[in-house]
């Protein structure tokens, strides 16, 4: 058993459960200590989530009382991102996420005004990996996993305490990103991270059981 558990695997099946509160809005996921393993990642890296849609995230250890369990933690936008509900299974893979040149994001709620610099925005998304269609939240901000790259705490509160119109909570879609695939934004002063509009795009169903709030 101990040696089939030390093999990699390209991809595991774990049953979706729903995340903490300290863990909603961080782009993060819970995994066990053997999921680690077997995809050969670390804490921190990228995963790829495969539902009815394919979401990244990154990767933590799991809560002590779901050691030795095929659970992955999703809080309510990752499940809706995935296109999945609780209890159901998805298909996860060590991922990659490449830095990102340029990032467009779009209101996912409709008749809201976005006001914001680009700077403010990409302090905003530093570390998280962005999939095209995923809907993000302001309401809640992270701190990276990593300890390198850190930005003080106090600029991260900067753009996820802006309100708009009153709303505490800003919920944007990742409308366009390049190159293609996920992407992560990094130091990198060329980047270019915009707020639009004026795009229309798609978001996941956010109404659907288990992933119609940004709560776990």
């Amino acid at each position: 058993m101990a040696e089939t558990a030390e093999k990699t695997t390209t991809s595991l099946k774990l049953r979706v459960a729903g995340a903490r509160g300290d863990d909603v809005g961080k782009a993060t996921v819970r995994l066990g200590s053997d999921a680690f393993s077997r995809l050969g990642i670390a804490e921190g890296d990228v995963v790829e989530i495969r539902g009815k849609r394919t979401t990244a995230a990154l990767a933590l250890p799991a809560y002590p009382e779901d050691e030795g369990l095929d659970v992955i933690r999703l809080d309510g936008l990752q499940r809706a991102n995935a296109g999945v509900g609780m209890g159901d299974t998805v298909e996860v893979r060590r991922g990659e996420a490449r830095v990102a040149k340029r990032v467009q994001l779009a209101p996912a709620q409709k008749n809201l005004m976005l006001r914001g610099s680009g700077e403010a925005l990409k302090r905003t998304i530093y570390g998280r990996p962005l999939v095209v269609g995923d809907v993000i939240s302001t309401s809640v901000y992270r701190r990276p996993i990593r300890t390198a790259d850190r930005y003080p705490e106090d600029v991260y509160r900067d753009f996820f305490q802006q309100h708009a119109y009153g709303l505490q909570e800003i919920r944007l879609i990742v409308a366009s990103v390049s190159p293609r695939g996920a992407v992560r934004i990094g130091r990198q002063p060329s980047v270019s991270a915009m707020l639009s509009s004026s795009i229309r795009v798609s978001a996941p169903n956010l109404a659907q059981p288990g992933g119609g709030s940004n709560g776990g």
